[in-house]
């Protein structure tokens, strides 16, 4: 006999709508008709319980979620879009990201043993960017000559978002939502504020977003970014990221020194950033033509799409376990782990915490502890 259950027709409804997924598009991903969709969220039908757990799943909710009434407010923050597409829907798929940072975020300040620590920054102005980029370097306490001492991107990446987050700012990535989707985003808290960065990005691009959505930060702005030039919110923040990545004089001097035997490349290389981001620096500080950066960033998208076709047609693929550890913030992580060494959790409730089964949990943890004595 086939299991019925009574959920609560409103709170599917509720869960469905803050994804922004209408109910034909739920039913055909569950492979159920639209109508009975709608039978279940009148109440005219219940689910059956295995109907329950798929529906569950694809609305990133717990089961037990759907047998009490909704909430009073969304649990996904409101972001101002400054993407520029005519459509100005966010996809389910990056407002389940959103969510499940905000979940994150949540079970960090009940886990984390840290004092409390406000986030704290003054706002970020066309007329102060080299004041506040001096901040922040004070704020990390470095020097405005310090470079990472590696070249790798990917550990240039990885020191800038371990610099972060050891201010409180917990930065997570994203897997599977493409670049023309979004590039970063950012969500105000007064405390352990929150940074998405998409994962589909080069390293450098990255530490550029990490940058720019700082300066979002700063001026407790939520919003959701392609890097566009065109929106004035967007053009402080790139230029904070910019003056912070490669200070004016400093860069200058380098650039029209004998070091730089390439020029952009080489300066570029030299900063720990992008040719083209280094181009664009170039060309706002009068040294080179916009044709240049139109040439530069045209043989960017050329590399880019030949890497994307090159994935596509390989067999790589990234195990799901190094992408779950990837995207989930190392401070997070941190505060997972040391909850479980301390028996406030145990297994089944860091299985949750990581969205993960147990056998995925012990490689992550493996990995994070391997990082952590390296």
């Amino acid at each position: 006999m086939t299991t019925r259950v009574a959920i609560n027709g409103t709170t599917l409804k509720w869960a469905r709508e803050i994804l922004g997924i209408d109910a034909p598009a739920l039913g055909r991903g569950l492979r159920i008709p639209t109508q009975k969709i709608s039978d279940f969220e009148s109440g005219d039908q219940k689910p059956t319980f295995l109907q329950l757990v798929k529906i569950a799943k694809k609305l990133d909710r717990p089961p037990a979620f759907f047998f009490v009434p909704p909430p009073d407010s969304p649990d996904i923050p409101q972001t101002v879009d400054f993407r520029g597409f005519s459509d100005s829907e966010i996809p389910p798929q990056l407002l389940r990201e959103m969510k499940r940072a905000e979940a994150h975020r949540r079970t960090f300040l009940d886990l984390s043993e840290d004092d409390d620590r406000p986030f704290e920054f003054g706002r970020i102005t066309r007329g102060n960017l080299k004041e506040r980029a001096e901040q922040l370097r004070q704020f990390f306490g470095i020097g405005i000559d310090f470079l990472p001492e590696s070249r790798s991107p990917n550990l240039v990446w990885n020191f800038w978002r371990s610099m972060f987050e050891q201010k409180g700012i917990l930065v997570f990535q994203t897997t599977g939502i493409p670049l023309n989707v979004f590039h970063a985003l950012s969500i105000t808290h007064s405390r352990n504020p929150i940074i998405i960065v998409n994962g589909a990005d080069y390293p450098n691009a990255k530490i550029f977003s990490l940058f720019h959505e700082f300066a979002h930060l700063a001026n407790a702005v939520n919003c959701l970014c392609a890097l566009d030039d065109s929106i004035d919110a967007e053009i402080v923040a790139n230029r904070f990221a910019a003056e912070f990545l490669m200070p004016e004089l400093q860069m200058i001097e380098f650039y029209e020194s004998s070091r730089a035997v390439d020029k952009i490349d080489s300066t570029a290389k030299h900063f720990r950033v992008s040719k083209l981001s280094m181009a664009i620096r170039l060309r706002g500080l009068g040294k080179i033509s916009q044709a240049k950066v139109n040439e530069i960033s045209n043989e960017f998208e050329a590399i880019r799409q030949r890497e994307l076709e090159e994935r596509e047609s390989s067999d790589f693929a990234m195990q799901p376990w190094k992408l779950r550890y990837r995207d989930l913030s190392p401070r997070y992580l941190e505060a997972v782990f040391h909850a479980l060494n301390n028996e406030r959790v145990n297994e089944m409730d860091v299985s949750y915490f990581l969205d993960a089964r147990i056998p995925m949990v012990e490689q992550i943890k493996d990995e994070f502890y391997r990082r952590v004595s390296s």
